[in-house]
């Protein structure tokens, strides 16, 4: 990754998309670069647990388990108190942002579909006009 940044450094390219915990953590250990400040790209990027192929009970636990955390609301509470991402959508001010919102044609129509039961990818789609 270290490549990247040295580029988008010499000016090789003018962006370089970022979630936005790892935006924060970077912009400290390369001070020379910034956030962008009037946009948030969006796209559904799912993250994924693997398992080995024969430990199917394992699997089967986890996903159990994180279906549970969504539908009771743990999972969202999670997400507001972890350190990684507690605050984050209001420490880069989501509600003064444009949202530019792409379709992630590489997950799953099942995929997606769970990730729009999830009330931060919502806070994160919250349109201009339906702040005022």
């Amino acid at each position: 990754m270290k490549v990247f940044f040295e580029m988008l450094a010499k000016e090789r390219f003018d962006y370089f998309p970022r979630a936005l915990h790892e935006a924060r953590a970077e912009v400290v250990e390369y001070p020379e670069l910034a956030i962008e400040k009037r946009f948030l790209i969006y796209y559904d990027s799912p993250f994924f647990f693997f398992v080995n192929k024969a430990n199917k009970r394992l699997a089967a636990r986890l996903e159990y388990g994180l279906q549970q955390a969504v539908k009771d609301g743990s999972f969202e509470q999670l997400f507001k108190t972890h350190p990684i991402s507690a605050n984050i959508l209001q420490q880069f001010n989501r509600h003064e942002r444009d949202v530019i919102l792409l379709d992630n044609p590489q997950i799953s129509d099942e995929s997606k579909a769970l990730l729009k039961q999830m009330a931060t990818r919502e806070n994160c789609l919250v349109t201009q006009e339906a702040k005022h």
